[in-house]
């Protein structure tokens, strides 16, 4: 069943599908095509024009048993888990979409903005969790609404083969003549199973039967896959959806500060925003899946200092676990050091391109800098005194930043070496 989704009146789409169904009443599947990515990943996917028209489709579509939705408008590519139920958790997606997009529209825009650079293909995420702002605030309140988390079926051992689920499959295309990319938003949603962009051209292929339908989808250039085969398979084996248990008490939610998080390490500052590709296995070691079993923020994690990373439990897992990661100062560059008069040298450098607390001078007679002294400074020049004449001196200089009262220093820069003439 087509939609065209340009046309607004939601009425129309109802009776078009339910007629198209009564129509056909022996068919197996029912798949739905529209433009708009309403359950996408990149830019347009958090606009309320698209949330809204997610909240007024969605409850037809799980009326009429719809099986997969198949979208583009985004792209990049989106696989969502298997949803259910999505449904409004604030106001902000009320009333006049245009109202909406008016009152975050320098939100959504400061968020997004990412520096252009090649090889980057996930906005950064600049308005902070910890924002003292109100109009952010309200901002963030609105993103966290829209991420539909309670609208996820609980998935099983076999992540990527469903039999008979309750829920709705829906997909986004990328750009399958690769004549526009737009990048991945940086709030992974909690709706999203797998995403990706790399700025190439991709095209799915999908295999049915009367009892399943898988897809697959590849990357142009190389015909290499992009994702996991996915499947839905119809009959009469046993439900993909978990069984209430005889009392119809909920199952008990694994505390995820027992878990462990692996894939943590320290790096060198870049001026954007750094994430780690990090691994979480609950207490039996099984590993998590972000987006299902939990979700990750980030905190300083664009400034040389200390950045957190904070994992919240979802789906069986509760509770938080935050673990943390130094982004050191920048490699310094030494310029010079030259003769500053009787037995003094001056050392001159250039300012870090990070925020530091100061830089750290360490000059020895030694090659190896054995017995080598250490100064502190926090310009760019300083002049080393009582020298021995007739000596040869071997310089260094390193940024650092002090957190917490610990220096977290950068590489050292490149030697530079003067002899001590009088």
């Amino acid at each position: 069943m087509m939609l065209n989704t340009q046309e607004t009146n939601v009425a129309e789409h109802k009776q078009f599908m339910e007629e198209a169904i009564e129509q056909n009443k022996d068919c197996k599947w029912r798949i739905v095509t529209l433009h708009q990515d309403i359950y996408g990943s990149a830019e347009h996917s958090n606009e309320p024009e698209i949330t809204n028209l997610r909240y007024t489709l969605v409850p037809y579509f799980e009326e009429n048993d719809v099986d997969v939705v198949l979208t583009g408008h985004d792209h990049a590519y989106s696989r969502s888990q298997l949803l259910k139920g999505g449904k409004k958790t604030t106001s902000y997606t009320e009333g006049d979409a245009d109202e909406v997009d008016d009152k975050y529209s320098e939100q959504f825009d400061k968020d997004i903005e990412t520096e252009t650079s090649d090889g980057v293909f996930v906005s950064q995420t600049n308005i902070l969790e910890n924002t003292t702002d109100e109009a952010e605030k309200a901002y963030l309140e609105y993103i966290n609404s829209i991420m539909d988390t309670s609208a996820v079926v609980p998935a099983t051992k076999d992540q990527n083969t469903v039999v008979n689920p309750e829920g709705i499959l829906y997909m986004t295309a990328n750009s399958s003549s690769g004549s526009k990319y737009y990048d991945l938003v940086g709030r992974k949603q909690s709706y999203i199973a797998n995403r990706w962009q790399e700025d190439v051209p991709t095209y799915s292929v999908i295999d049915m039967t009367e009892d399943s339908f898988t897809i697959n989808t590849y990357r142009t250039d190389t015909d290499e896959k992009i994702d996991d085969t996915f499947t839905i398979k119809k009959g009469a084996e046993e439900s993909s959806t978990p069984v209430e248990n005889p009392e119809n008490k909920p199952a008990a939610k694994e505390d995820i500060s027992k878990a462990t998080v692996s894939g943590v390490k320290d790096v060198v500052y870049t001026g954007k925003e750094i994430k780690q590709n990090i691994v979480v296995k609950d207490a039996s070691a099984k590993v998590l899946k972000e987006g299902t079993d939990y979700s990750v923020a980030y905190k300083d994690n664009k400034k040389a200092g200390v950045a957190t990373i904070t994992v919240t439990g979802l789906g069986n897992y509760t509770g938080t676990k935050t673990v943390s990661f130094s982004i050191k100062p920048p490699k310094t560059t030494l310029k010079k050091v030259t003769a500053a008069g009787s037995k003094k040298a001056k050392v001159q450098f250039a300012k870090s391109k990070a925020s530091v607390s100061g830089y750290q001078i360490v000059y020895s007679t030694s090659s190896k800098f054995k017995a080598a002294k250490k100064v502190t400074t926090k310009k760019t020049s300083y002049t080393l005194k009582k020298l021995k004449k007739g000596k040869k001196y071997y310089v260094k200089v390193r940024a650092y930043k002090t957190v917490d009262g610990k220096k977290i220093y950068g590489a050292y820069s490149a030697v530079k070496k003067i002899k001590i003439k009088k």
